[in-house]
């Protein structure tokens, strides 16, 4: 628990804004799925380059158990499972469920041949990778009659692409390979559009609740890393997971989120707000579980209601507790009426808000390997027409 002094909120701000160069943290608009709980679906779709063998089966590292167990536990299963992440950030509006392929499905090229191309090239490669995972879309059946749409937006909820990590691949940012977020739709647009329709367990057409046909649309690009030392690890059930926190990172950006960190390291000596959240810098932890989400991004998605935000306009002493209190504890929601931020606001910048939270490291999804704990202090730049996170912001006002 922790107490804060309004009159020593001033030099506090001015100390953050001081060592992190004025950043901003901009408004996202986002997707909402939550004011009652909702089922979401991951199609999660395990990929290989040509020349390499099926890994799925394999066992790893001598560890009694295959890759496709491993990441059933990562992504559903353990406790610290992407699924209970996004329950305990969703403040348990969102159940996100991933379904798995048992096999992996070979593209016709060989990964190096989407590593390292230049610029100029990257459009054309592009879309020749995007035909390559169209064509397994084409082949691709849902296993269940549930259709995969929980918003009704006639696109899939999410699409996961999985390829086995090779540590000798020199990816670099912007590289095709370098996981990431991306959206298929461009492809709708130059004649694949019935190529991306989603297919049930029969090969039929399957329909959202407004009887609308689902696409796939946006998806993910992520790594299954069984090389990297510690990487697999042992949660308190049992259960051997890998790291999860890039896969959860990029299931953010499907929900909305914009990236937080500088793409450009040297702009600024420091990250808004460093580690503290899973779209920002280094959005691991110490034990490679997900970092928790910002208040106020949690706000914009409608996962949690304006009642757990309190705007402070006199002098006082404030309490806060740690934002993931309740779930901690108990894995239980946070209550309406439980501040989880204040926020401090001022007349000359009407559209701008200082928010102040309290984050408990060592606790779930917030076992940052420094071990420092305390108040969180950002400022988030409210406009409609910034950007949708502050990656490219270069140290200027209004960047």
């Amino acid at each position: 628990m922790k107490k804060i002094w309004k009159n020593t909120i001033p030099m506090l701000i001015l100390s953050l804004i001081t060592l992190i160069g004025s950043c901003f943290l901009f408004s996202i608009p986002t997707t909402t799925y939550a004011s009652t709980k909702k089922s979401v679906y991951n199609v999660v779709i395990f990929i290989r380059f040509a020349g390499e063998g099926e890994y799925l089966n394999t066992k790893p590292n001598n560890i009694n158990e295959s890759n496709y167990s491993i990441m059933l536990n990562t992504y559903n299963r353990s406790k610290k499972s992407i699924r209970n992440y996004y329950k305990a950030v969703s403040n348990d509006n969102i159940d996100l469920e991933s379904v798995l392929t048992t096999q992996s499905y070979q593209l016709s090229y060989p990964r190096s041949r989407y590593i390292g191309v230049p610029e100029n090239y990257q459009y054309s490669y592009y879309r020749e990778f995007h035909e390559e995972l169209i064509k397994i879309l084409q082949n691709y059946k849902f296993p269940k009659y549930t259709c995969p749409d929980s918003d009704n937006d006639k696109e899939v909820d999410s699409l996961t692409f999985v390829m086995l990590y090779n540590p000798s691949d020199k990816i670099e940012y912007s590289d095709i390979l370098w996981e990431h977020a991306y959206s298929l739709n461009v492809r709708k647009q130059e004649g694949y559009k019935n190529d991306l329709a989603v297919k049930g367990p029969d090969g039929e057409l399957l329909k959202n609740s407004n009887n609308d046909t689902v696409y796939y649309g946006k998806y993910n690009l992520v790594n299954l890393d069984t090389y990297t030392k510690n990487i697999i690890q042992m949660d308190s059930q049992g259960y051997h997971i890998v790291k999860n926190s890039t896969m959860a990172h990029e299931l953010g950006h499907i929900f909305g989120m914009g990236d937080i960190y500088l793409a450009d390291s040297s702009a600024l000596p420091y990250e808004p707000v460093w580690a503290y959240d899973l779209m920002a810098y280094n959005h691991g932890t110490y034990d490679n579980t997900p970092m928790f989400i910002n208040t106020h991004s949690r706000l914009k998605q409608g996962w949690i209601g304006s009642s757990n935000i309190s705007e402070i306009t006199s002098s006082g002493t404030y309490t806060l507790q740690p934002v993931n209190y309740e779930y901690n504890k108990s894995g239980t929601s946070t209550p309406s009426n439980r501040i989880l931020a204040y926020v401090l606001k001022s007349d000359k910048y009407p559209n701008q808000a200082i928010y102040i939270e309290y984050r408990d490291v060592g606790s779930l999804f917030d076992n940052i390997s420094t071990k420092n704990g305390g108040l969180l202090v950002y400022r988030i730049y409210n406009t409609n027409n910034k950007a949708l996170s502050n990656v490219d912001y270069t140290g200027k006002e209004g960047s």
